[in-house]
């Protein structure tokens, strides 16, 4: 039954009433949003997503006072919608122009950084990396992973290609990847750098998941994978995505930059790339990851990477989900990471 539209204290009540009230409460979030990080800063601050709360709320108060056609209200919001608008491009531009600053992990015993240390950790029961590497592609053949890491690349891709070469231009990482995958025969490890190698066989993909943000020359990296690929060989490439989100948590990463998907496009193709598919990915996390960055100024940690409990088990599997929901829709508009498949021209 309709209930719509009804009269409550003299007052008619209809869709748009709603919907004007739900605009009204995007406005009153901004104003909790930059109290809450003035309160952390001890000092009056406004966050990045104070304009991006004003925008979408005043963009839905535009559309709510031009459907009431009341023209006072309507050009004081368009008023504040160009603001704030031009707020965030400002914001954008600033981001764009400045250097880029990379924050050296501190070393532990034996000159053992402590990102080296993270990335030798227990990776098995991430659920965004298993959903990370269901985008890539089951070629066979010879993978070659950069950046490995810990290598959880060859155990969750196990029996899909012939062989992995996982690479790292840590000895520490390389030392710990060949005691992990010792009794393997299908698994070799290569130390080198990213930006500059040539090993002695082509490979069918090469894959560089959240690598190439680690180092001073992406296009080097990019070049260089590139030049390891057979004709007709593809690129698999995932990075940290949308700049207005670095923070605390890139800088204790190492990560020089993040990536819009026109940046990484024009980066693959300058190198000699011929883009067959470039998305955004993971837009569940963005709110989170944004309101804890931007808002509360610290890192993000996954709740759900390892699982410590029943709890966590449901919340990883249903995270997991999620994720692998989203790599089915190639038009998201926003993500996390961004991920590319690029491919190496035949003739090349």
């Amino acid at each position: 039954m309709n209930i719509f539209p009804f009269t409550l204290f003299g007052f008619v009540i209809d869709g748009w009433t709603l919907f004007g009230f739900f605009a009204q409460f995007l406005f009153f979030l901004r104003m909790m949003v930059q109290w809450i990080a003035s309160e952390r800063a001890k000092r009056s601050y406004i966050p990045v997503m104070y304009w991006y709360l004003s925008v979408l709320g005043s963009s839905l108060v535009l559309v709510y006072a031009i459907r009431r056609r009341d023209i006072v209200f309507t050009a004081g919001q368009f008023l504040a919608f160009v603001v704030y608008a031009r707020n965030i491009l400002l914001y954008g531009k600033r981001e764009a122009l400045a250097p880029d600053v990379l924050v050296t992990t501190r070393p532990m015993g034996n000159a053992i950084t402590q990102l080296e240390y993270g990335q030798a950790g227990d990776f098995s029961q991430d659920y965004r990396l298993h959903s990370l590497l269901r985008n890539i592609p089951r070629l066979g053949g010879r993978l070659l992973d950069l950046g490995s890491g810990n290598g959880e690349i060859a155990n969750i891709l196990r029996g899909s290609f012939d062989h992995f070469t996982l690479a790292d231009i840590s000895e520490f990482l390389c030392r710990h990847l060949r005691e992990k995958f010792g009794g393997r025969c299908d698994v070799s490890v290569l130390q080198c750098d990213a930006q500059a190698f040539s090993p002695d066989v082509p490979y069918d993909i090469v894959t560089m998941t959240d690598i190439i943000e680690h180092v001073p020359d992406d296009r080097a990296a990019l070049g260089s994978a590139y030049r390891v690929l057979k004709p007709g060989g593809i690129l698999f490439v995932s990075v940290p995505a949308l700049p207005f989100l670095y923070g605390k948590r890139d800088q204790e990463a190492g990560h020089y930059r993040r990536y819009l998907k026109k940046d990484l496009q024009e980066k693959l193709r300058s190198q000699g790339f011929l883009i067959r598919d470039i998305r955004y990915w993971n837009m569940t996390g963005v709110l989170p990851y944004a309101v804890s960055e931007k808002v509360f100024q610290q890192p993000l940690n996954g709740p759900a990477r390892k699982v410590n409990g029943f709890w966590s088990l449901i919340l990883n599997r249903f995270l997991y989900g999620v994720l692998c929901l989203e790599t089915y829709i190639p038009f998201l508009p926003l993500g996390v990471t961004l991920v590319a498949v690029a491919e190496k021209p035949n003739d090349a």
